[in-house]
């Protein structure tokens, strides 16, 4: 395993600017994820680690070793990296079996064949594939093939692994698994991993630390999945981590309403922001408490929708609305299952605050 270390790093292509003037040092050992929306360049991230472009500016590191240089016009190719990729679509051979597909890169470096089969066989068994070594990948299901290309990149014991949305094209349940999987295979074999997606919950789930790029490609925050999670550094970070209620207020005569409204919220800002006339607080769905006791906050129950486990709700404020979720049988304990069309008050926990911007109050 080794650290990864980008200095400075641009990436253009003509006109357009993907990449500015990123720093980001991945430590050795750590599963680091690059989170953020479709097209904000974390793939051309990883394929700069990965050699397979050049960096228009800067420097990249792996361990001690300089990789990548625009300024000293170095570039190492991909083969002398010592780095493990993992692509959305599998890329592996149809016509090669399970232990073909694995075995081919040590083939290509011209192993030794006594130590190239057992650090084929030591890759298949670490991905659970022993057994089906014999297999073609059309005999697999999509999370096997999945961990063919894992054993795959594995069996060259790569210093850094990349995977880029390795588990797009997997169903959502074979996703879970996998991302457990992922984890748990880190922590067993110690390897640096640099991992991209646009799915919030494997992100969350499998990194140690998460660095979050908004569309323009530039870093919002880094940082450990709860404190991503708990203390966003932004509203934008604060949206894309989930579904969130976003609510303009600003002080009217000593009381806190609801912007351009005369609805009082039950909501009080921290020191240190009362001193503004307008600010915007944040809260998840099951950061709202739905009560039939008087809270001095009443809205109605617009739309109920069952989700098992959970009670989905749209609640109206005036003419505005807001997404509620309660665990359900916490709520049938409790007598709190509410009907659409029905009164209802609300309790407010864990409410983040922002600089107040034109923000309509909802859902997003």
């Amino acid at each position: 395993m080794a650290e990864v270390k980008l200095e400075n790093i641009s990436k253009h292509y003509g006109e357009h600017r993907v990449i500015e003037n990123l720093n980001i040092t991945v430590k050795e050992g750590e599963c680091f994820t690059f989170l953020g929306p479709s097209g904000c360049g974390k793939t051309v991230i990883l394929r700069l680690i990965a050699g397979f472009e050049r960096p228009t500016n800067g420097e990249i590191f792996i361990g001690s070793s300089l990789v990548s240089s625009a300024e000293q016009k170095l570039h190492l190719p991909p083969e002398e990296r010592k780095i493990g990729v993992v692509f959305q679509d599998y890329a592996v051979w149809p016509h090669k079996t399970v232990y073909e597909n694995v075995i081919y890169p040590l083939k290509i470096q011209r192993i030794d064949k006594n130590e190239a089969k057992q650090r084929t066989m030591q890759a298949i068994t670490q991905v659970g594939l022993k057994g089906l070594e014999k297999r073609l990948p059309y005999q697999l299901s999509g999370g096997q093939q999945q961990r063919v290309a894992l054993a795959r990149a594995l069996v060259s014991k790569p210093e850094i692994m990349l995977l880029d949305e390795p588990l797009n094209n997997l169903d959502a349940k074979l996703r879970e698994e996998m991302r457990f999987e992922i984890k748990e295979l880190q922590r067993e074999i110690g390897v640096t991993i640099l991992y991209v997606t646009h799915d919030q919950e494997v992100a969350l789930a499998i990194s140690d630390r998460i660095a979050i790029f908004d569309h323009t490609g530039h870093v919002r925050q880094i940082g450990a999945p709860r404190e991503i999670y708990e203390k966003p550094a932004d509203k934008y970070v604060f949206n894309f981590m989930g579904v969130s209620n976003f609510i303009p207020l600003e002080i009217k005569n000593g009381a806190t309403i609801i912007e351009d409204s005369n609805i009082p919220v039950a909501l009080q800002p921290p020191t240190g922001k009362k001193e503004a006339l307008r600010m915007l607080a944040a809260c998840r769905p099951f950061d709202i408490e739905l009560t039939r006791e008087n809270t001095g906050m009443k809205g109605e129950v617009k739309r109920v929708t069952f989700l098992g486990a959970t009670m989905d709700y749209r609640i109206n404020l005036g003419e505005k609305e807001l997404r509620i979720q309660q665990d359900t049988q916490e709520a049938l304990q409790n007598n709190l299952l509410f009907k659409e069309g029905e009164d209802c008050f609300l309790k407010f926990y864990n409410v983040a605050w922002f600089e107040s911007q034109s923000v309509e109050m909802g859902v997003s």
